[in-house]
């Protein structure tokens, strides 16, 4: 006796099959639009690898170039800075022989020469590029200078801070001076605050 299936069942066993071979169609299209995808990244990886080792060699080469510009800045600071000490010490020299006859014609203050020394302050000491004693009116007045090429406000303030820590350890009356090639118009005006004389290498 043949065995018969119900056409119901049948069909419904025929759509369980139709149905999973539709996954399977549709897993099987995914792997394969999967495996395209990891081909096209390995290439893309293989590409940027190349990429970041000549960015990376670029930037040694960029790095190396900044290490000798600034070792080139460097040398030229010290060099300028040299410069500038031996333009300073040249002015000190103007300072010298300008600044007495100055101080005598426009403040009535006789002295003898400036020297240029360390003044002690809390016991630290503070070096001055020109110091001198004198006198004005019979009384004894001390002389503090400050020797710079170009005079601006935060040179006046600074020289200011000095002769201030310098003042109580003095026991004389003292008279400060700024002498500069060139005076900015705003260190008049911080001079005066701080009742420091500034004098310009071509003054007398």
């Amino acid at each position: 006796m043949s065995a018969t299936i119900d056409p119901e069942l049948r069909r419904a066993v025929i759509e369980i099959v139709d149905e999973r071979f539709r996954e399977l169609e549709v897993r099987r299209s995914d792997f394969i639009g999967l495996k395209e995808v990891v081909e096209r990244l390995a290439s893309a990886q293989v590409g940027t690898e190349g990429a970041l080792k000549e960015l990376a060699a670029a930037q040694k080469e960029i790095e190396k170039a900044l290490a000798e510009l600034a070792a080139a800045q460097t040398r030229t600071d010290q060099q300028v800075g040299r410069l500038g000490d031996n333009i300073e010490f040249g002015l000190e020299d103007i300072a010298r022989v300008v600044a007495p006859g100055y101080l005598l014609r426009h403040h009535g203050i006789k002295m003898g020469e400036f020297d240029r020394g360390y003044l002690n302050a809390n016991g630290h000491p503070v070096e001055i590029d020109l110091y001198a004693e004198g006198r004005r009116n019979g009384k004894k007045v001390i002389i503090l200078g400050e020797v710079k090429s170009r005079i601006h406000p935060r040179e006046v303030k600074k020289f200011a801070g000095v002769i201030d820590k310098l003042k109580p350890h003095l026991g004389s009356s003292v008279f400060s001076l700024m002498f500069a090639y060139w005076i900015h118009p705003a260190a008049s005006l911080e001079a005066k605050k701080h009742h420091i004389e500034l004098i310009a290498s071509y003054q007398r």
